[in-house]
């Protein structure tokens, strides 16, 4: 077992930290820099690499659905030839978008978030792309820090929240990706956790 001194009249060794303990790390001049280390010994800077990697490696993997464009399945009727998007995040398109039900759905969230993404983009489909993608990589990372908060095991953690953002369940109608469909905000939005 490694000791590693945090002052100089207290020392902890590793493995044995309970959680918001610290741990020493040597840097060049005899310094070390403190870093904090949870019960199982991981420190909080693995975590949030490991994080940040999974965020990373979801962005880019879908990256390629921003030079995509609108699909006929569904963002003709939801977004393309809506009438009410082009209200915007007025007055008017925010009563629109609680009275809705077009498509036979009642969706006043999703809506709300067209209405801002047009505000944004207009009707550019990379933003609408960017927007789906952009949040479902934060779902893998909140999917991952839940994960890691419930089980306390980092791989185990990292590897269920990469099967939640890179299975191939994301793939969806037409052989499109519903992270990438500008109209699936709904589905991505659905998997982001709201606060209550």
């Amino acid at each position: 077992m490694c000791c590693c001194t945090v002052s100089p009249s207290f020392a902890i060794q590793r493995g044995s930290v309970e959680r918001g303990g610290a741990h020493a790390v040597p840097l060049p001049g005899g310094r070390h820099k403190q870093h904090a280390m949870r019960r199982d010994g991981v420190s909080t800077l693995e975590s949030r690499a490991l994080a940040a990697a999974l965020f990373v490696v979801t962005f880019v993997t879908f990256s390629a659905s921003l030079r995509g464009g609108f699909l006929d399945y569904d963002d003709n009727i939801y977004l393309t030839e809506n009438p009410a998007i082009r209200l915007g995040l007025s007055l008017a398109g925010v009563e629109w978008a609680f009275r809705s039900t077009l498509g036979a759905l009642w969706m006043p969230i999703t809506w709300l978030s067209f209405l801002a993404e047009y505000e944004v983009w207009g009707l550019d489909p990379r933003g609408f792309h960017l927007t789906n993608l952009l949040l479902h990589a934060a779902n893998a990372l909140l999917a991952f820090l839940a994960f890691e908060r419930m089980t306390g095991r980092l791989g185990s953690s990292a590897a269920a929240a990469a099967l939640f953002s890179l299975h191939p369940l994301r793939v969806g109608p037409q052989g499109g990706s519903r992270v990438s469909q500008p109209a699936e905000t709904r589905g991505v939005s659905r998997r982001f956790p709201r606060a209550r």
